[in-house]
């Protein structure tokens, strides 16, 4: 039988020991109280994250475009010019090979590029939910003390930081998912009053009887 590497199984013996921990602590804890209104506050908190996600966005592609730019547009250049030889000569295939090779330098070069931004974007969304913006209290009510705190704070804060970090786009996904499904209850719940036939209607008139002999 084959063995994993080391580093491989000491990974997994790290991720089994987590699960293991966190089970156990669950098990203690017990289930928090839900806070009520859950569906505007939230509603109200994805409105503030979609306005603090823009900001974060901006300010980084600022300070990366500063930092990054420049290598981007040379590399954007190389491309282009290697296509313009490339036209001139369609059957040459060491021109080709330098197309391709110039295009995945630029590709590796934007997805680095990417991937900076998306840590920065999450290291500030940490920074931003550190100072007192956060994201569980408003479903259920935060524990008193102890352990069950500690790990409420820091779920509250890795939650806070990956949805400011996410993203702008992915916050406003969010906020059109839980608008639709909110619209949907609401609209189920009025169809299933209007066709409910235990329901009873007033009349908007009735027409009075006046007593006396019948009318010929």
């Amino acid at each position: 039988m084959k063995l994993p590497p080391s580093s491989s199984l000491v990974g997994w013996l790290a991720f089994a020991a987590f699960i293991l921990a966190t089970i156990a602590v669950g098990l203690q804890v017990g289930a928090l109280k839900r806070q009520p209104d859950v569906a505007s506050a939230a509603l109200k908190l994805l409105g503030t994250y979609g306005v603090i996600a823009l900001v974060v966005e901006r300010t980084l592609e600022v300070f990366v475009s500063a930092w990054r730019g420049k290598v981007t547009s040379q590399l954007f250049v190389a491309v282009e010019s290697a296509r313009r030889r490339l036209e001139a000569a369609p059957h040459v295939f060491s021109r080709q090979q330098a197309v391709e090779e110039h295009e995945r330098s630029l590709t590796d070069y934007r997805v680095q590029t990417q991937r900076i931004a998306l840590r920065a974007g999450v290291v500030l969304g940490l920074l931003i939910s550190a100072i007192g913006v956060r994201t569980l209290d408003i479903f259920v009510a935060m524990p008193s003390a102890g352990l069950p705190l500690v790990l409420f704070t820091i779920v509250d804060l890795a939650l806070t930081a990956g949805m400011i970090g996410g993203g702008s786009d992915a916050v406003h996904k969010l906020m059109k998912a839980v608008t639709g499904f909110l619209d949907a209850t609401r609209s189920a719940q009025a169809k299933l009053s209007t066709s409910d036939p235990g329901v009873l209607r007033t009349p908007t008139e009735i027409p009075a009887v006046t007593p006396g002999p019948p009318q010929l």
